[in-house]
C-alpha cells in the first residue's frame, strides 16, 4: 500500500501521509503513520560553481 501511494503521488515535493489503523476483536491496537516527501533530483538546476 505504501509503495502504491508513493508511486501515485505527484513529484511536487509535497508531503504525503498514510495512516494505518490496526485493530483486533477487542478494538484499536495501534496506529502507524508514514510521512513521505518526494523530491525529483533530476529536475534541480545544477550549478557549475563547486
Amino acid at each position: 500500500m505504501a509503495r502504491d501511494a508513493v508511486l501515485s503521488a505527484p513529484l511536487t515535493g509535497d508531503r504525503q501521509e498514510m495512516v494505518i489503523n490496526v485493530r483486533d476483536a477487542g478494538g484499536p491496537v495501534m496506529q502507524v503513520t508514514f510521512d513521505v516527501e518526494i523530491e525529483d533530483l533530476t529536475s534541480r538546476s545544477r550549478s557549475r560553481d563547486h
